[in-house]
């Protein structure tokens, strides 16, 4: 039978990554099923992450190529069956009824907390961090389904800015059952090598490079916008701290100094109690945004223990046009799972 030039060009494509060729198969027509395998999930391509998107400042990153797969994004497949779609976001998390308290009274009592606790790195020693993140980026097409595909990153950084970065990718989230072989397939193909990088001395990407955070309340919060326009809004601090957990395992007093930076943010209430995507228990935290066409709600779950930053999610309320989304929309979320 003649093969379409498609199918030609997806074998050459392909062929290189199939696994039958490193399998010890029984016979040709096992590698050949394993090939079709393969081939049925090639029109899956991979594409560079996109920014953070940042509700208040949103960035639209539109990949304008159909049926593409973004780490860290959606997962767009063309369906042709199908009318257009709306691109899936993950569930947004659960808060509890009631309407939320004002935050200082608890982010201080935390921070009190925080000093009297004895997690954190010891001076001089390589900080571990690893964490579960997804932001919203989607591709474009006339028809589409979708998946969440979050990323996994875990770090190692020594005293000497130097370091390693290790990033994987998650069990993707469809929204459709008819798609779950085919990403399936995708997936178990694109976690069997992370990608990795090393850095020598002074090297490690960071945005605070060299210094520890200073514990001192108003110190700190200056220490945090220094790279942002001068007198920078709460959503600003919301998303400094965010940076800061990404990239820095604190100890108590940096902890308890982070609290009250958040204590002193104008507009944070205290939601109550709130089990984050790793299945942990928190204190959550929201600011509300209007601070530009769309409107967002900032989420921080903060361990009632130690006072550690466990998780933080960025909810868009309005101001989708042109994002293929509904709303309210979880558009990006980060899990802390290991910071030591």
């Amino acid at each position: 039978m003649n093969e379409s030039r498609a199918v030609v060009e997806l074998r050459s494509q392909w062929q290189p990554h199939d696994p039958a060729l490193r399998a010890e198969l029984p016979d040709a027509a096992t590698q050949e099923r394993q090939l079709q395998r393969i081939l049925y999930a090639s029109h899956l391509t991979l594409v560079p992450p996109a920014p953070t998107v940042r509700a208040g400042r949103l960035r639209r990153t539109i990949f304008a190529a159909a049926g593409a797969v973004a780490i860290g994004g959606v997962l767009v497949v063309a369906n042709p069956a199908q009318g257009p779609a709306f691109a899936v976001t993950p569930p947004p998390l659960a808060l509890p009824a009631g309407a939320p308290a004002p935050a200082a009274p608890v982010l201080r009592e935390l921070a009190l907390r925080a000093e009297q606790s004895s997690s954190g790195p010891r001076a001089g020693a390589t900080e571990h961090l690893k964490r579960s993140e997804w932001s919203l980026f989607t591709s474009v097409d006339d028809e589409t389904n979708s998946a969440v595909v979050p990323t996994l990153v875990e770090s190692w950084r020594a005293p000497d800015g130097s370091g390693r970065v290790v990033q994987g990718v998650g069990e993707p989230i469809v929204d459709s059952a008819s798609l779950r072989d085919r990403i399936t397939i995708w997936w178990e193909i694109n976690t069997e090598e992370p990608r990795a990088a090393s850095y020598q001395a002074g090297q490690y990407p960071a945005v605070w490079r060299a210094d520890r955070p200073p514990v001192e309340t108003a110190a700190l919060r200056s220490w945090l916008l220094r790279n942002r326009p001068e007198g920078g809004g709460p959503s600003d601090v919301i998303t400094a701290v965010r940076d800061l957990v990404r990239e820095r395992a604190l100890n108590a007093a940096e902890r308890a100094a982070l609290l009250r930076v958040l204590a002193a943010t104008p507009g944070l209430e205290h939601t109550g109690m709130v089990v984050e995507r790793a299945g942990r228990r928190g204190d959550g935290f929201r600011l509300l945004s209007d601070d530009s066409a769309s409107t967002a709600a900032y989420l921080l779950v903060i361990d009632p223990g130690d006072g550690r930053i466990l998780a933080a999610e960025e909810t868009l309320l309005s101001g989708a046009d042109g994002l293929n989304i509904r709303t309210p929309a979880v558009i990006s979320y980060e899990t802390f799972l290991i910071s030591e």
